[in-house]
């Protein structure tokens, strides 16, 4: 009975850890834009979300929608 209960608990430790990284890895790169979009000076641009995406993709690659994901 004992193992079964040790068993039980590392497979919810491992549904939790896998589920947090595949939100984390979906949610990161909107989380990056979005920091992005809060630090530029809106007063003086105007912005749009895809442009955002499209300057961040010429300008970094794939990588840089993932700036911050192990930190």
């Amino acid at each position: 009975m004992l193992n079964y209960c040790y068993e039980g608990q590392t497979a919810i430790f491992l549904n939790a850890f896998a589920s947090a990284v595949v939100a984390t890895t979906i949610v990161n790169p909107l989380e990056v834009i979005i920091t992005r979009y809060a630090l530029v000076d809106t007063t003086k641009k105007k912005l749009v979300f895809k442009y955002m995406v499209e300057r961040l993709w010429q300008r970094e690659g794939f990588a840089g929608f993932y700036k911050g994901y192990v930190t």
